[in-house]
């Protein structure tokens, strides 16, 4: 289950626990999201003890008004079930979304890859494959690797880096305005409009939940249109 209000979002999914070999016993798992615009991060990031943390409050940790005003938004925003399970969850945690990228991905005998080099938001859910990308990646730079062209061969890998992870980068944020920070009017929205708004969304960019036909065809409505930008 997926439902969009006008501060954020929230998603429902099943993750594997425990058991999950022998058993195929799940949990589920849901993720909430709010642009708490006008609110400085650090009054937000205070535990029921009053210890300030910088990034996030782990589980067990929130106050008694965090808790109250977690409840209450569900419950004016949520639809009653997706309210249910937030408000019956025991433990919840708050995290605070960052966007960063290195400038460089090779410094000396060092080379960053996964969350070590670039944080998305993640509603693009490349995190995991991410970090996968970039091994695989640097695995094939130094396939062909000997005692004379190291440097080469992480300068090149580098450049990829670069050019691939910042396109990443942008489709991360687009998504992130699109679903959190600048939303369309969502009960104006219906099916075709929907489809229209995401397509322009994702015109330019790849998503391995977007088709390429979709891509490609948004690229072709959208030549000559988009004004406010430059193109990605």
């Amino acid at each position: 289950p997926y439902y969009v209000y006008p501060q954020g979002h929230i998603l429902l999914y099943r993750i594997p626990v425990a058991d999950f070999q022998t058993k195929d016993a799940t949990a589920l798992n849901w993720v909430m999201y709010e642009d708490r615009k006008g609110q400085a991060l650090s009054e937000l990031l205070v535990d029921k003890d009053g210890a300030q943390y910088a990034v996030s409050l782990p589980p067990g940790s929130l106050s008694a008004k965090q808790i109250s005003y977690l409840h209450d938004f569900a419950k004016q925003v949520l639809p009653d079930a997706a309210a249910e399970v937030v408000c019956k969850t025991e433990k919840p945690f708050l995290q605070a979304v960052f966007d960063m990228q290195v400038p460089q991905y090779v410094k000396g005998c060092v080379c960053f890859m996964g969350d070590a080099a670039t944080v998305l938001r993640p509603h693009s859910a490349s995190g995991v494959l991410k970090a996968l990308k970039d091994a695989i990646g640097l695995y094939k730079a130094l396939e062909k690797v000997n005692a004379y062209n190291l440097e080469t061969l992480l300068g090149e890998w580098n450049t990829t880096q670069l050019e691939t992870v910042g396109k990443e980068v942008a489709l991360a944020k687009s998504m992130g305005d699109a679903l959190v920070t600048e939303p369309p009017n969502w009960e104006s929205m219906n099916s075709d409009l929907m489809e229209s708004w995401w397509k322009k969304v994702m015109t330019g960019k790849s998503w391995y939940a977007t088709s390429d036909i979709v891509c490609k065809n948004s690229r072709r409505e959208s030549a000559g249109v988009e004004r406010d930008g430059p193109s990605t």
